[in-house]
């Protein structure tokens, strides 16, 4: 793909990964797309997790038997932006011993400063009981 008028740009939030190879980062995401609300199939070379953000370019391709797929030259991953999207984020299995049930208690308790806690006084952890 060639950087230029045909390029396509999709933004959204990633839902889940349907795969991913453990040789290259190479995934199928699944998004909810900002503009639309609907779910799409994006795929390309990303370390994203469920609950980021991502901004993609790439182009729209038909891919039997999977369907209609973006297939991106260029994924951007950036910080989840809502409570649900962080909980996802870090249940993910982006911080060891952190779990699904565990993360949603942790937002609940620390809201969307929780990334600056986990950076700043990560023993503050210690004050959510799970």
């Amino acid at each position: 793909m060639k950087a230029d008028a045909a390029m396509k740009h999709v933004a959204g939030e990633v839902e889940s990964i349907v795969y991913r190879s453990a040789e290259d980062d190479w995934v199928v995401l699944r998004v909810v797309c900002r503009e639309t609300s609907k779910r799409i199939a994006v795929v390309g070379h990303s370390g994203c997790q469920p609950g980021q953000i991502i901004e993609a370019d790439g182009e729209w391709r038909e891919n039997p038997p999977y369907g209609t797929q973006f297939a991106a030259e260029r994924i951007v991953a950036l910080s989840p932006t809502t409570p649900h999207g962080l909980a996802s984020y870090l249940g993910s299995g982006v911080l060891p011993g952190v779990g699904p049930k565990l993360a949603q208690q942790m937002v609940q308790h620390f809201g969307m400063s929780l990334l600056e806690v986990l950076d700043a006084a990560p023993e503050r952890v210690g004050e959510v009981k799970g």
